[in-house]
């Protein structure tokens, strides 16, 4: 919100006006992500996305490992492909304020945080001969996920209907939640070699969906 408000719009729950929906040069059918592909270029046209909070939206979850990690490389593919064909025009944006700008591309750069903190865990834990090991990638792990805990558990305690929980309640439930979210280190490396390797016409691989009553 201080930078600007460039939420993004994460497929359940989404309302867009009409007039917005215009501005934005209509629903992006052809991405691979619309939702985040209709985000940015919301953004682009000066219309900001506001988080409901209150408002509790169910989704129905994938049916498997194997189908979890199709959904995870499509949705970070999309991501990817979405700044690089809206980054150029994010950049140069006049009508963009610099705040907002920044926060933008402040989110797209994470798509090279996961590189990043492969490559200092291989630092860290691949035998080294003759050398003296750096702290430094030993830092940068340990950082990387001391924070994923922390941003996990302050949104638990904050998201919590009933209350906050115990603390030791929430710590557990945020260290899992920063494992599960770990996935995401392994996922964008696969999903940016796809985008470099793999060629021809754009394809959706739809994941099958477990049935979640209401």
């Amino acid at each position: 919100r201080a930078l600007g408000g460039s939420a993004e719009l994460r497929g359940n729950g989404v309302v867009v006006t009409r007039d917005a929906l215009q501005r934005s040069g209509g629903w992006p059918a052809d991405a691979l992500t619309e939702d985040l592909e209709l985000s940015t270029r919301l953004a682009l046209a000066g219309v900001g996305v506001v988080p409901s909070v209150e408002l509790v939206v169910r989704e129905a979850p994938v049916a498997g490992l194997a189908a979890l990690w199709t959904q995870r490389v499509r949705w970070a593919e999309g991501s990817a492909r979405r700044y690089l064909g809206l980054g150029p025009s994010i950049v140069r944006s006049p009508g963009l304020a610099i705040r907002r700008r920044l926060d933008l591309l402040a989110y797209g750069a994470q798509l090279a945080l996961p590189g990043v903190v492969l490559g200092a865990a291989a630092a860290v834990f691949l035998p080294i001969r003759g050398r003296r090991r750096s702290a430094v990638p030993a830092l940068l792990v340990g950082s990387y996920a001391l924070t994923a805990v922390a941003v996990a558990g302050v949104a638990i305690a904050e998201l919590e209907p009933d209350g906050r929980p115990p603390v030791g309640s929430i710590a557990v439930r945020a260290v899992r939640t920063a494992v599960f979210s770990g996935l995401w280190l392994l996922v964008v490396p696969v999903a940016l070699l796809r985008i470099a390797l793999v060629g021809g016409e754009l394809r959706y691989r739809k994941t099958t969906h477990r049935r979640v009553d209401c």
